[in-house]
């Protein structure tokens, strides 16, 4: 299983979250959870950015007080690098992943948009509903995503699959699910035939509450990669052995819903004209 985190430095929950996971594991009696399966760890995706911190990067997310910066030193967005590989970084994770190979990939990163009343999402390439290899989007979907929930509400925490606003100045066009290329790190391993999971959790969500949420979804994530690997290889062999006969690269909003979230945990939503910049 791999997990990376800092791929944007100022997003930078997964840091600490797998490194506490790593203690843990080293020195407090969580050994066991590497009985059946190796995991490897990527802390800081984006050195650069990491070291480039100001408490005016990222100035919306709450903590940490000092956070890095988007880009890489060459000011690439390494989650939009992915497929054409302009960044040694993203040559080099490139790399990574095809040498493990791992049944499971986690990319750590902070949202924006609107706010909402869940302290832990993530999703799945494409939310799994537009996934392009089927059979390991399904195991996301049916298995992963309720051991994962099921596991953080023990913990006290209320997670949700992520939900992208269709506009983040009007919260009541809804939540948007759709397809997800190859530029960013969900959609290349969904693209390569690895089972790949987007953790996005809120920026005004209280830090030390981040991490922990964090924390408890990829300590389940690395539970289940153990009791599911073969499945997992199985599915992805399937995937690897699939040939669709179609790719979707262009798409369109569609008028109609296409389903519904029953008692969304939303917060209060007003509107007003910014004295600084006169905009509504």
């Amino acid at each position: 299983m791999l997990i990376q985190a800092g791929i944007h430095s100022g997003e930078i929950d997964g840091k600490d979250a797998v490194l506490m996971l790593l203690r843990d594991i080293a020195m407090r009696g969580k050994d066991h959870l590497l009985d059946a399966v190796d995991l490897a760890v990527v802390p800081i995706y984006n050195a650069d950015g990491h070291e480039r911190m100001s408490r005016w990067n990222f100035p919306a997310l709450r903590g940490p007080l000092e956070k890095g910066f988007v880009g890489n030193g060459r000011n690439i967005n390494l989650n939009r690098d992915c497929a054409k590989a302009d960044a040694p970084e993203t040559r080099a994770m490139i790399a990574l992943l095809r040498r493990l190979d791992p049944i499971l990939y986690l990319d750590c990163h902070v949202s924006d948009g609107f706010d909402m009343g869940y302290d832990t999402t993530f999703t799945y390439a494409g939310w799994g509903r537009y996934a392009y290899h089927r059979t390991g989007a399904d195991w996301l979907m049916t298995r992963f995503g309720p051991q994962v929930t099921q596991a953080l509400q023990r913990a006290g925490h209320s997670p949700i699959i992520y939900p992208s606003p269709v506009d983040t100045r009007e919260p009541t066009k809804g939540i948007r699910e759709a397809p997800e290329g190859p530029r960013y790190s969900t959609g290349y391993g969904d693209f390569i035939g690895v089972p790949t999971v987007l953790i996005e959790n809120h920026m005004l969500k209280p830090y030390r509450r981040r991490v922990l949420g964090t924390y408890v979804l990829l300590e389940a994530a690395l539970t289940l990669a153990a009791q599911d690997r073969a499945g997992i290889v199985a599915a992805k062999r399937a995937d690897r052995a699939s040939r669709p006969a179609t790719m979707l690269v262009r798409w369109k909003t569609r008028a109609e819903p296409i389903g519904w979230i029953e008692n969304f945990k939303g917060v209060a939503s007003e509107t007003y004209r910014s004295p600084a910049t006169g905009r509504v």
